[in-house]
């Protein structure tokens, strides 16, 4: 399966640009410029179910 991007953020300073996208996967990824290239994100940490009462 090729992965799509569902969601893309810009944040633009006087330094640098940087992209955020996350995927259809379920992952996000983020770049500092348009021709740096994209780097993944760790995961988002889980709630154990165990722990929540």
């Amino acid at each position: 399966m090729m992965r799509k991007i569902v969601q893309i953020a810009v944040g633009i300073t006087n330094d640098e640009d940087t992209f955020v996208a996350l995927c259809n996967d379920g992952t996000v990824w983020f770049s500092r410029n348009p021709v740096d290239d994209w780097r993944k994100l760790k995961p988002i940490p889980q709630e154990d179910k165990q722990q929540k009462s």
